[in-house]
């Protein structure tokens, strides 16, 4: 293509401003032919001084036209299509979370059954879901919810090995302990209880499916 061609763009007109219909030649060359031209062609055009057809390089280019010897391009503009910014979220950030979310619905389940008829008699008079409430009932209750306190933190700061066996272990054994507190419940409770198991079968998935890479 000669350097001395000159174009301009036309939006929603079949031909430039100033161009007769009649007097217009489109060019007449197969799809592939007309696409291996038009790269240039438009490179040249975003390469001129005129400030006009700087501006071709981001629209989509729709006919070329000759007109008294010159090059025309009709292009229209592009819409660009905005993509949300996200991130990949490793799988210790989402263990973690997790466990965090395992512990709130822990926590409030345990809060809500206090208002049944007859909950706060039973905890004055010394009683408990395991048992009468001595030294060693109590610490095995308080052991029992330390563990996933301590999973939220542990979960970020092993390392991936004995991390991802952890959370298989302790998602296996909270999914078992629950199924079975859920027996014979209010609805509330059950509701809780669902919720906490589907968690707990999350980070099992999650650890898991543990991502690998090779080994320097």
């Amino acid at each position: 293509m000669p350097s001395s061609v000159t174009a301009s763009c036309g939006f929603g007109d079949s031909h430039p401003t100033g161009m007769k219909s009649e007097a217009a030649e489109q060019v007449a060359a197969p799809a592939e032919s007309r696409n291996t031209q038009l790269a240039p062609s438009v490179q040249e055009l975003t390469g001129s001084a005129d400030g006009r057809v700087a501006t071709v390089k981001s629209r989509r280019v729709t006919g070329l036209f000759i007109y008294n010897g010159r090059l025309l391009v009709k292009c229209a503009l592009r819409k660009e299509k905005l993509l949300l910014d996200d991130i990949k979220v490793h799988v210790k950030f989402k263990l973690s979370g997790l466990w965090c979310s395992v512990m709130f619905c822990y926590i409030y389940g345990d809060y809500f059954e206090l208002y049944q008829p007859g909950k706060l008699q039973e905890m004055l008079s010394g009683r408990t879901a395991l048992g009468a409430a001595t030294q060693a009932t109590l610490l095995g209750m308080a052991a029992l919810m330390a563990i996933p306190s301590l999973m939220v933190v542990l979960s970020l700061l092993l390392p991936a090995t004995p991390s991802r066996w952890l959370n298989i272990v302790l998602g296996v054994l909270y999914s078992v302990i629950m199924v079975l507190a859920i027996q014979g419940s209010w609805h509330f409770y059950v509701f809780f209880g669902v919720i906490e198991i589907a968690l707990t079968v999350a980070i099992i998935w999650h650890a898991w499916t543990w991502p690998k890479r090779s080994a320097p």
